[in-house]
């Protein structure tokens, strides 16, 4: 229809099967876009690429699990750091789907449990990591008084 658009996904769960994933990739002609950014070619997100964004600890873009036979599409920002403020050296730049990536979060996710289960079951189910990307993230820069 003539439109390029720049898809952003936040946090989302594991829509694709194996194949639909690569055909998206290559619709959003994601190798690309990942080889610019790499090269500090671009350094915003571009019109007709497809980019989702993670964040450590979080377990919804875990879910359905890859051995289900679900994997995610697009170029990977992952926000390594949990706390407030993070820079962009915070941010990892992937490209496809990983099941090392999903497994990276399981077991990050299962060692704070054995840790301290009533503190991660207060921030985990209670709180929800999705807080960071559109609560905490977006009021970092007010002024407490």
């Amino acid at each position: 229809m003539g439109y390029n658009p720049a898809v952003v996904t936040f946090a989302s769960p594991k829509v694709f099967s194996p194949s639909l994933a690569k055909w998206v990739n290559t619709a959003f002609n994601d190798d690309q876009y990942l080889s610019d950014l790499t090269a500090n070619s671009v350094s915003n997100i571009t019109s007709g690429t497809f980019s989702r964004v993670t964040h450590v600890g979080d377990v919804v873009p875990c879910v359905p699990l890859a051995i289900m036979g679900y994997y995610h599409s697009g170029v990977d920002f992952y926000i390594t750091k949990d706390d407030l403020p993070q820079t962009i050296s915070d941010v990892e730049v992937n490209g496809e789907f990983k099941v090392t990536d999903e497994l990276k979060t399981i077991a990050s996710d299962l060692l704070e449990l054995i840790k301290d289960p009533a503190t991660f079951l207060k921030d985990n189910v209670v709180k929800a990591g999705h807080l960071e990307y559109f609560y905490n993230i977006s009021t970092c820069n007010k002024t407490k008084k």
